[in-house]
């Protein structure tokens, strides 16, 4: 489940909607967030057809959601849109790193 809910921009990222994170409250299930670096040299946007490329990808530390059954429905809010908020920074400080990377070893080649 991709959290920005459609496909952006080569290296922007768009802002999460809060879809898993209700999901993983609800089904009280932690979610393993990823980085995926690459995919769009692979597929460009425009492109026709995928090309051969390297792609990355970072597992990251599991997010487990609070029980939150005995919330009211605004604090069940603030939950989600918190969580989410920290899953995005965390993915986006990932990507940057890997981004920075690439970059490094593109510039020696």
């Amino acid at each position: 489940m991709f959290p920005e809910g459609a496909r952006g921009k080569p290296g922007v990222m768009q802002r999460f909607r809060k879809g898993a994170m209700k999901f993983s409250v609800e089904l009280n299930i932690p979610i393993v967030p990823a980085v995926i670096y690459g995919t769009e040299k692979a597929w460009p946007r425009k492109g026709r057809f995928m090309r051969s490329v390297p792609i990355t990808l970072e597992v990251l530390p599991p997010m487990y959601p609070k029980d939150l059954s005995k919330s009211t429905k605004t604090d069940y809010n603030k939950y989600v849109a918190k969580q989410t908020k920290q899953m995005e920074e965390l993915i986006n400080k990932n990507y940057s790193l890997l981004s920075s990377s690439d970059s490094d070893h593109s510039s020696t080649e």
